[in-house]
């Protein structure tokens, strides 16, 4: 499943799992039990292919994320249940504030100010390893929030409105591509669908970005130049060049291509999890439905489908109004489509995202006691 770096989050994660058993804070409700079963079997699933592996160290390395990911959700929902309004007032704003503190590098980044950002080894983006963990990150974490704003409180506040204002530059400052173009197309449907409570807000916020670009536009060096916006609006011509046939998109197109060999050679089970590096290209595959078809087969494949339909099933069923559901519906597309020349499955964040998704059975409509937060 690619590289993957144990990190102090990931240390965290596993000392709450461990601090929420000595405890005895572990609650198995009935509504878990039926998401657990399914993320347990996609777990059964993939671990199958360990009868492919050529390399047993690369199987456990793309077996890691996937059990950090299941800690993620079995913690989602085990403080939930113990905390319920709390969990979801500060989790939505540690969320908040995460976000902040990635965006704020991205102004003079954008604006083409030469202030070293940089870490030694890191590509393109100014926070993370590359262009597209960083629009991952930005994206999942824009949704989670607005799922949080439903659960808890039935609806948007302008916090969150000025939240996406805010991401919009550090959006185009990543330099990716696939997140310039699926942004793009969550912002035209967001302002639809709340275009009377967006009105005001985001002509200031056109105005803003109208004077942000005009400044970026004279200064040097300025847009024509600019690496991370000309990056992220190379997917036009690609779009012109390819008629968008991503198997044309460089070493991403030619993982995929390998990728669909390597299922072909090992359609059931799969080379093994983290063995198509090594095996079939010097690169992983750059896109998540292809990676888990190539390294886990039909069966792995099948099992991630069911965790998707799980999604899928608790935003047809959440009973909230129309305009809201629209907004799960785009972002989960979006998610998807954003797999197509990306591996997510990976990031820890995707997981979060999943997590927030799966707490959607939970919704109900009567709202009690919640804290206010610029709420209009």
């Amino acid at each position: 499943m690619g590289k993957f770096k144990f990190s102090i989050p990931d240390f965290l994660i596993l000392l709450s799992f461990l601090s929420a058993f000595e405890k005895g804070e572990v609650l198995i409700t009935t509504q878990f039990k039926r998401v657990a079963n399914i993320i347990l079997f996609f777990l059964f699933a993939v671990s199958l292919s360990v009868y492919k592996v050529s390399d047993i160290s690369r199987y456990f390395m793309g077996l890691l994320p996937l059990l950090n990911g299941v800690l993620i959700v079995f913690l989602t929902f085990n403080y939930y249940y113990l905390y319920k309004e709390n969990f979801l007032y500060y989790t939505k704003l540690a969320f908040m504030l995460a976000l902040v503190i990635c965006f704020l590098p991205a102004y003079p980044v954008f604006l083409g100010i030469k202030i070293d950002f940089f870490i030694k080894g890191y590509r393109y983006a100014y926070v993370m390893e590359n262009p597209n963990q960083c629009m991952a990150y930005i994206f999942c974490g824009i949704v989670c929030v607005g799922i949080l704003e439903l659960i808890h409180l039935k609806k948007f506040s302008s916090l969150f409105f000025y939240l996406i204002l805010f991401s919009i530059i550090p959006m185009l400052a990543t330099g990716s591509r696939t997140g310039l173009f699926s942004f793009m197309i969550f912002l035209s449907f967001f302002f639809l669908i709340n275009f009377r409570k967006t009105g005001v807000v985001f002509i200031a916020g056109g105005a803003l970005g109208l004077i942000v670009l005009a400044f970026a536009n004279l200064s040097k060096p300025n847009l024509n130049n600019n690496f991370f916006l000309n990056r992220g609006l190379s997917i036009f011509s690609f779009f012109e060049t390819s008629k968008g046939d991503i198997t044309q998109a460089g070493a991403t197109g030619e993982s995929i291509k390998l990728g669909l060999e390597a299922f072909e050679d090992n359609p059931f089970i799969g080379v093994g999890l983290g063995n198509f590096v090594g095996n079939y290209f010097v690169y992983e595959v750059h896109n998540t439905f292809v990676s888990i078809l190539a390294e886990t087969g039909i069966i792995g494949f099948s099992s991630y489908l069911l965790l998707l339909a799980v999604i899928l099933v608790c935003i047809v069923r959440v009973d909230i109004p129309i305009k809201f559901k629209i907004f799960l519906y785009i972002a989960f597309a979006l998610f998807l489509m954003m797999n197509i020349p990306h591996l997510l499955l990976r990031q820890r964040w995707t997981w979060v995202l999943f997590s927030f998704f799966y707490l959607l059975m939970f919704y109900q409509k009567k709202i009690k006691h919640v804290r206010n937060i610029w709420i209009n």
